[in-house]
């Protein structure tokens, strides 16, 4: 924040996303901009203390030592985060991969159930059948259309067609009224798009389909078995359920009661994954899990929390650091993806990048969702505001610098998630590098504008120079 060629802006939110607090924030979005001219600078602004940074790489490895180092994050939780120093031994899995779980179009979904989780007027009906054709199986659903179609029920729906296209119906024997029993509590447990603009049933719909899209479209089906699938996919069904539009150091900052139950670690992810399992617990008619014994139940139930956990972002960088030393080891071969710890990083690593995955989606869907968030951001803001507290970064209504953020946002948490899940699947660059670039270039132009504009109001407001003497 000392080094005036640092935006603080920048900096400020990327201590917000990792949770660690603007101190430790030593290198900001920005620094990539020097990076791109080749010249070599430091951490700390001087030239003698810490890194030399000469490549968007070696910025990468110093963050990821900076934060991704050890266990004193107060938010640190997930188990998976410290993985990469241990030593594993091979544990064959016990299930086989089924072929019922590679979609083709002899295969194209499980026919064992009906086609849809609830009634729809005909014209609906008709026109969420065409969309779901052309665009489930691809990258970019609009799920708002969906949510259009389903008179606000597009948790409900995606999550059907999930199970129904995964052919999970079949290959588990889950009841299909327990299913949907099960997708109409969950989406009656995200609150209404009024009170919570972003963290709804819409954006629990979006990574229901991302992670369905990350699995078949771009390739990371094959490194898991059908229980894992199966479990991933609920993941993202549940992963913000009940959340309040509030983020975690708001919680911990109010010391409320969600921050005491779960002792100020992974607040609100702790909650929804609770919530979740509360719901199949004292709902009978909800509980689709119950179809498993004891030890399979435990798997699934393990591999949702490792899941959930692993969405918060104080664990961003270790967990990402986790998936390229494992496959360092391991290479992309899914056949010796056989370590349960291993799989389980890139498990938890697939649910994370679908739920930052709004930057990588088409620009007309992605601008969306960024308006979307913001307000929800003003709205924490303005509560913070009332509060007497300090207003959380990119919360302040009042503030026009939003874009520049953004800018970072991209380089130093979309793009690397996203390119270390490109080393083990060539169809995350095909399909989702492609559109961060897009996103990129956008949001760059818009910095560029933005700081246009911040520049000539500062102008506006400066006083008139003395009029010289005659």
């Amino acid at each position: 924040l000392e080094n005036p060629d640092n935006d603080p802006d920048e900096v400020l939110f990327l201590g917000d996303c990792l949770k660690a607090g603007p101190a430790r924030t030593a290198v900001p979005c920005g620094l990539l901009r020097g990076i791109s001219r080749g010249g070599p600078s430091s951490a700390s602004g001087s030239r003698g203390d810490g890194p030399h940074l000469g490549s968007e790489d070696m910025v990468q490895r110093y963050l990821l030592r900076t934060y991704g180092s050890g266990d004193d994050t107060p938010t640190s939780t997930i188990s998976h985060a410290a993985l990469s120093a241990r030593s594993f031994a091979t544990i064959s899995r016990k299930a086989s991969r089924h072929p019922s779980f590679a979609l083709s179009e002899s295969n194209p979904a499980d026919e064992s159930v009906r086609r849809w989780p609830g009634q729809l007027t005909l014209p609906d009906r008709q026109e969420l059948e065409a969309l779901m054709e052309a665009q489930f199986p691809d990258w970019g659903l609009d799920v708002f259309e969906v949510s259009r179609l389903t008179a606000n029920r597009p948790l409900r729906f995606v999550g059907w067609e999930s199970l129904r296209r995964g052919c999970f119906f079949s290959e588990f024997e889950i009841p299909a009224e327990k299913t949907v029993n099960f997708l109409t509590c969950v989406e009656s447990s995200y609150s209404s798009s009024t009170d919570v603009p972003y963290h709804n049933s819409l954006h629990a719909a979006d990574v229901t389909h991302t992670v369905f899209a990350l699995l078949w479209k771009v390739g990371f089906v094959d490194f898991f078995e059908p229980l894992g699938l199966l479990a991933l996919v609920l993941s993202a069904m549940v992963h913000d359920m009940g959340h309040d539009g509030r983020n975690n150091q708001f919680h911990t900052n109010m010391k409320d009661d969600l921050a005491l139950t779960y002792n100020d670690r992974s607040v609100l992810e702790n909650f929804h994954v609770a919530q979740a399992f509360k719901l199949m617990s004292r709902d009978a008619s909800t509980n689709i899990l119950d179809v498993f014994e004891a030890e399979k139940f435990k798997s699934i139930r393990k591999d949702m929390i490792e899941c959930v956990l692993g969405t918060d972002m104080a664990h961003h960088f270790r967990q990402i650091d986790c998936l390229k030393n494992q496959v360092d080891r391991l290479d992309r071969d899914p056949a010796d993806w056989t370590e349960p710890a291993a799989v389980s990083i890139l498990q938890a690593t697939v649910l994370h990048a679908a739920d930052i995955g709004n930057l990588g989606k088409p620009v007309e869907l992605s601008d969306k969702w960024v308006t979307l968030l913001k307000r929800e951001f003003f709205m924490q803001g303005d509560e913070e505001r009332d509060l007497g507290m300090p207003i959380s970064p990119l919360c302040d209504r009042e503030v026009k610098r939003f874009a520049g953020p953004q800018v970072g946002f991209i380089n130093f948490i979309v793009k690397p998630t996203f390119d270390a899940l490109a080393l083990l699947a060539a169809g995350v660059e095909e399909v989702v590098l492609k559109e961060i670039g897009e996103n990129l270039e956008v949001w760059e132009a818009r910095k560029e504008q933005e700081e246009r504009e911040l520049q000539g109001e500062s102008s506006a407001s400066a006083p008139a120079a003395p009029a010289a003497a005659p």
